[in-house]
């Protein structure tokens, strides 16, 4: 950015700061962002899209001293991830961070801290080892019964997490991962499952669980990657899983973690519940629960979050969310994709599965009854491209995506990339 500095934002509660606006979708917050992914907002200073590649992190926006000048003067930021460097940056800038500090994140949210801490808790986690991927680590993690879930400490949307079925098969991923922290589970057939909620300092709400779409083939290159989220139909067990959420919150409030959380379950056939991980950030099904949150006249997801961190504030969180939102998420499978073909809407899903737009996708969401479409300016291979937000369910009760939705994705992917 070259010139005089710009005036700094009104801020009227909060200001998103991030790669992209999604999170703030349907939310009152303001939008620092390097791509607004052609979502409108209901005034000038709403969005404001920085000069940076579309990928850009908070932490690169920031970086930016006219970005840190526009910040100053009042309000809070939110970001996705917070980090030392942005807690300092934000320092710089005169405004107070309103996310967990970033050494009890980063701690919480590392899968093998997670595994070492969750039996103390209480939590159910799958039989388990953690150690540094090599020989030794191989031959303790063989003793657990195949077939086997590993993980890397840090990841995200499955991208570092490998089924293997063999024990050769795990000797060779170990292998490939020497020298790294990880760990290796036993694979829990079952229905994955999220539960979303805010932890403050005097309470906590949970949000109703969700069906997680998780290595969808049509949706995503990685075969235990999240996809979405299904709010459309019950989940099996569901008072075991809140009960084990309402375990992983209070832990993480034990633990210093304010602010949204997502805790990632598999409700087994037998309705037995585990805890597979935690994670003390925002997370993807952020816009839905903002969308959910103003069709009922009420503040948003994000702007609840943004709350918990007001000086001297102790706000009144209800002690049950509900949504009635999914969305499906859609990674580039190919190595060229397309963005100009298709853009950011609203609109339906027409006869045979075709993607009909009805006009721009406005920062407070789609209308009721209406689907959004979100495209990203540009997306590398294996990278977010699109999501849809629609209301009612994705899956059927076998877990595979409804008819529609199949052909809508195939639709979209067409219009996306080529292959």
């Amino acid at each position: 950015m070259s010139g005089p500095p710009p005036p700094p934002l009104p801020l009227a509660l909060a200001v998103y700061v991030g790669a992209d606006a999604v999170p703030a979708l349907g939310s009152e917050l303001n939008v620092v962002c390097a791509d607004a992914c052609g979502i409108a907002g209901d005034r000038p200073d709403r969005i404001v899209e920085v000069a940076a590649p579309p990928a850009a992190s908070a932490l690169a926006l920031l970086e930016q001293e006219a970005v840190r000048h526009r910040l100053g003067g009042g309000g809070a930021i939110v970001v996705w991830k917070p980090s030392v460097r942005i807690a300092e940056l934000a320092r710089q800038a005169g405004v107070p961070l309103a996310n967990a500090p970033a050494a009890v994140a980063r701690r919480l949210e590392n899968k093998v801290h997670f595994a070492r801490t969750a039996p103390d808790a209480w939590l159910p986690v799958p039989p388990t080892v953690t150690g540094v991927a090599g020989p030794a680590l191989g031959e303790e993690a063989a003793r657990l019964a195949p077939p086997w879930v590993v993980q890397l400490a840090s990841g995200y949307s499955g991208r570092h997490t490998h089924r293997v079925d063999t024990p050769a098969a795990l000797s060779a991923l170990l292998a490939g991962f020497a020298g790294r922290s990880c760990r290796v589970g036993t694979w829990i057939t079952g229905d994955p499952v999220t539960v979303t909620g805010i932890v403050g300092d005097d309470a906590i709400a949970l949000g109703v669980p969700c069906r997680q779409l998780t290595g969808l083939p049509v949706c995503t290159p990685y075969p235990l990657g999240s996809c979405g989220n299904d709010f459309g139909q019950p989940v099996r067990g569901e008072a075991a899983v809140l009960s084990v959420a309402a375990r992983a919150a209070s832990w993480l409030q034990r633990e210093g973690h304010r602010g949204i959380f997502g805790a990632d379950l598999v409700v087994a056939p037998d309705e037995t519940v585990f805890c597979i991980e935690v994670n003390p950030r925002l997370v993807a099904s952020v816009p839905l629960w903002n969308l959910a949150a103003r069709d009922r006249g009420c503040p948003s997801l994000l702007a609840r979050h943004a709350a918990v961190f007001q000086a001297g504030a102790r706000p009144a969180l209800p002690e049950r969310l509900g949504c009635t939102w999914s969305q499906l998420i859609l990674y580039t499978l190919g190595a060229h994709p397309r963005p100009t073909i298709l853009e950011s809407g609203t609109g339906r899903i027409g006869a045979g599965g075709a993607w009909e737009r009805h006009g721009p996708l406005p920062i407070a969401g789609p209308p009721p009854g209406d689907v959004a479409l979100v495209v990203r300016r540009r997306a590398g291979p294996g990278q977010e491209a699109a999501r849809v937000l629609l209301e009612g369910p994705c899956l059927d009760p076998a877990g595979q995506l409804l008819p529609h939705l199949a052909a809508l994705v195939q639709d979209l992917r067409a219009r996306l990339e080529s292959r």
